[in-house]
């Protein structure tokens, strides 16, 4: 028997995490520019030059906004090239075939 209404709510969504699994909380982390910059072109050499922009956001905890922002400057800079619709991959300015 349940206290209350959220007392229920309560049970019934512990319940359901239970069921799922122990699942991992994302904290995002808001970021300066200038700062995701570094650590977007540190990912994109760690992981073969080729990530998902999710796979940022996740690995660093980024705001969205903030990753979009980011690997914007970095394509008009030159430094990254958009490869299909949400992959990106690194462009070194000493790249050999420039």
């Amino acid at each position: 028997m349940f206290l209350n209404y959220s007392d229920f709510v309560r049970t019934a969504i512990k319940n359901e995490l239970a069921r799922m699994g122990a699942a991992d909380i994302i904290e995002a982390k808001d970021y300066i520019v200038e700062e995701a910059k570094k650590l977007i072109l540190k990912h994109l050499q760690g992981h073969g030059g080729t990530v998902l922009l999710s796979d940022i956001v996740n690995h660093y905890g980024m705001e969205l906004e903030t990753c979009f922002k980011t690997v914007k400057a970095l394509i008009e800079e030159r430094m990254i090239e958009e490869v299909c619709q949400d992959g990106y991959t690194y462009q070194s300015r000493r790249h050999p075939n420039r």
